[in-house]
């Protein structure tokens, strides 16, 4: 009832947006009605929705309601899909010999991976089974090292470790900015963000191998990993376009360990993500979240390694005076196609 409610004010917002003054004012109000009512529909779970909702009906004026959309855009869907999310390329020299899973061993390589990047891609290829999750390319560099045909038909290419809440979401120099996005993901979605703070970043339970194509659309919001509810580690490919994959929108990407006892993506991560690029495209902020990046990158606020912190910095900067002069804040919570898994 209370979505309902909610939904129908939005409504009466995206009308009244028509009778702003300028051309520009329409765009803005259009644009915050859009993205907060497909905060809505995309909530990945019920209190997050309910969440939403609350924050929305605590606004008393359109200023406001334009203030919470851009403290979601800036202080949410823009750190996720900033690319510094990417784990640092690491390449495999073939002299170097991966890591033995043992019973003994298991939970000290798990913690050295979070500090050493190519223990953390050791580890997600042999959990991974050497093939990138969603496609089930095998890796070039495993193959090659290997000198393996696994199966007739198998195609190769190179991977990556990619992160699903990405590499540079806690590490913004603004403790007001992480605090804010830690807060917005937290009632969003029920994650403590502490969870993947520092080196935690690099949990495997934060990772999966992708082809390096692959990476940068789930990166960019192209692809996305839904949760099936009631399947274990079964998901649903989304895709914003009909080219983004050449697998079907819908298809069923089973992940398994591969025998290894080693941790599988975590859900809620992945749901997260999902929630955050349904939103960006079922609102038309993709292009708003795509021109904002670039703007940053064409005024050099980009880091010269390529990183995302000068990035996020810059947003913890327009987290810091929220939009409409309001000082909003996300209140206090109350009350088709078959399976297949990477051959």
């Amino acid at each position: 009832m209370i979505s309902t409610l909610t939904r129908n004010s939005l409504l009466a917002y995206s009308e009244r947006a028509k009778g702003h003054a300028s051309g520009a004012n329409k765009k803005s109000h259009a644009k915050a009605a859009s993205l907060l009512i497909a905060m809505l529909d995309h909530a990945p779970t019920p209190d997050g929705r309910e969440e939403v909702a609350h924050a929305i009906t605590a606004c008393q004026n359109d200023d406001q309601l334009y203030g919470l959309y851009d403290h979601y855009l800036k202080g949410l869907l823009i750190p996720m899909k900033a690319q510094g999310g990417r784990t640092p390329a690491v390449s495999d020299h073939p002299s170097r010999r991966s890591a033995e899973i043992t019973r003994e061993n298991l939970a000290s390589l798990i913690e050295s991976a979070k500090r050493d990047q190519q223990t953390l891609k050791d580890l997600c290829l042999k959990r991974d089974g050497a093939r990138c999750v969603i496609s089930g390319i095998m890796d070039m560099r495993h193959a090659l090292k290997h000198l393996q045909v696994y199966q007739p038909g198998d195609e190769y290419k190179y991977t990556e470790a990619a992160h699903i809440i990405p590499f540079g979401i806690n590490k913004t120099h603004s403790n007001q900015a992480r605090a804010k996005s830690a807060e917005i993901i937290t009632l969003f979605t029920g994650i403590d963000i502490s969870e993947v703070n520092g080196n935690d970043i690099n949990r495997l339970e934060n990772v999966m191998t992708l082809s390096l194509d692959e990476h940068k659309k789930f990166g960019g919001f192209d692809i996305w990993l839904e949760p099936l509810e009631g399947q274990q580690n079964a998901y649903k490919l989304g895709k914003a376009n009909p080219f983004a994959s050449s697998l079907p929108a819908g298809t069923i990407i089973q992940f398994t360990d591969n025998q290894t006892q080693l941790p599988l993506p975590d859900p809620r991560y992945l749901a997260l993500h999902a929630a955050c690029a349904k939103i960006a495209h079922a609102s038309g902020a993709a292009e708003t979240i795509d021109a904002y990046l670039r703007d940053l990158e064409t005024t050099k606020v980009l880091a010269e390694d390529g990183s995302s912190m000068a990035i996020l910095d810059a947003v913890s900067q327009a987290l810091a005076t929220p939009a409409g002069n309001v000082a909003v804040s996300a209140p206090d919570a109350t009350a088709n196609a078959g399976p297949r898994s990477p051959r």
